[in-house]
């Protein structure tokens, strides 16, 4: 069963409220916009990785309904300058990519570039994901690192290594989830690293007009939220009008921020992260060429090998 893990309030943002105290909560200066949400049961809501309300990264905004059939998806609308974004698709191109990797089924003890060191999962060349990638450091992402850190009030050894990723015309990333099935085998090795992913930090670099928008077929999205936004990046793309689907627009410098498990807790209280298959989502077939960087946070120290160290940090 799902516990509430918040309480409602105007102008609060719900998904952290229950995560310390909810008065101090409500008295401290926020930049969230996020309505007044609909009054749900509480045994209906999980507990997702908060946010931190004291960042000052303006604009974050709660795009979903939260509820037991759609999932917290926030929207950032400038995570980071024209110029960082630049910087780090000009790494990409100048140190070149490599095709992307799923998990695959048997494990490994060496480390290569992109993947865990130790015990960790196969990683392969799969026809679901066909971009290509670049794995880069923690130490020469500062401008990346510190700013997710903050929004997820996280340490930087829980970040994966920052990743840039090249979409060419008809290139997808197909439905997935993020997060790991613990009851498998691959499932347990990924977690000896680092643990399960909790969040997910998704930065678009570049403008696409065309193709390419990332889509949560589970999640209903608010349209009270970006109505009158112009242009405006969350709609329901190819999804039915009132129906489930949230869909957005890749804009330079824009995050999209969501949560790949929720926390469940024994009695003991011993916590665990559980796979969210709400957050089921999906890189649609890019028709403009387009540009990522993303991050996934663990609930512990993860380590990893970067594809290549950068002179000038970005």
């Amino acid at each position: 069963t799902r516990s509430l893990p918040y309480k409602y309030a105007n102008s609060v943002l719900p998904t952290m409220a229950s995560f310390g105290s909810p008065a101090a909560f409500q008295q401290a200066p926020i930049n969230f916009s996020v309505p007044t949400p609909s009054p749900q049961p509480p045994a209906l809501y999980p507990k997702y990785q908060p946010l931190n309300p004291g960042t000052g990264i303006p604009g974050v905004t709660l795009v979903t309904e939260v509820n037991a059939s759609s999932p917290p998806i926030f929207y950032v609308p400038n995570l980071l300058s024209p110029a960082e974004c630049s910087a780090l698709i000009s790494a990409g191109q100048r140190h070149g990519f490599a095709p992307s990797n799923v998990v695959g089924d048997e494990p490994i003890a060496n480390a290569s570039p992109g993947t865990s060191e130790g015990l960790t999962a196969q990683p392969k060349v799969s026809q679901a994901r066909t971009s290509t990638t670049l794995y880069l450091d923690r130490a020469d992402t500062p401008s990346i690192i510190s700013r997710v850190t903050a929004l997820l009030n996280v340490a930087p050894s829980q970040c994966e290594l920052p990743q840039v990723a090249q979409y060419l015309p008809s290139q997808k990333y197909d439905a997935h989830f993020d997060a790991f099935d613990v009851s498998t085998p691959n499932g347990r090795a990924f977690c000896a690293n680092g643990g399960q992913r909790i969040a997910t930090v998704l930065i678009y670099l570049n403008d696409v007009e065309e193709g390419g928008r990332t889509s949560f077929p589970r999640a209903v999205w608010r349209k009270d939220v970006t109505q009158g936004a112009q242009p405006n990046p969350i709609d329901g793309g190819s999804f039915p009008a009132g129906g489930p689907g949230v869909s957005i627009k890749p804009r330079a410098g824009s995050a999209v921020v969501f949560f790949p498990s929720y926390y469940t807790y024994t009695e003991t209280g011993q916590r665990s992260a559980v796979l969210d298959p709400l957050a089921l989502h999906r890189a649609e077939d890019a028709v403009d060429v387009k540009y990522v960087s993303q991050v996934w946070i663990r609930e512990g120290e993860y380590r990893g090998v970067p594809s290549c160290r950068l002179q000038q940090p970005i």
